[in-house]
């Protein structure tokens, strides 16, 4: 039964990908915010380019070291008092 279900539960992802309230109702969350990596995407791509326009050659490592730092969480900024 649980096989089922799971089978079930990727289908109705795949087919109701675009309508989230059609997947609230069968009961599948949907997300609603990016992931880490979809909000890193756009740094680590500009960054991909930048070296590639300066001539330089990156290495696998160099791009999983710069992938790493992309994912490290943002400082927050201090609060004003007002």
């Amino acid at each position: 039964m649980n096989d089922w279900v799971a089978q079930y539960l990727k289908i109705a992802k795949v087919a109701l990908r675009g309508k989230k309230q059609l997947l609230e109702q069968i009961g599948v969350t949907a997300r609603t915010t990016k992931t880490a990596a979809q909000r890193a995407a756009p740094r680590k791509a500009a960054a991909t380019r930048a070296a590639k326009e300066g001539g330089e050659v990156t290495t696998r490592r160099q791009t999983l070291i710069l992938a790493d730092e992309t994912r490290l969480p943002r400082l927050s900024r201090p609060r004003k008092s007002v």
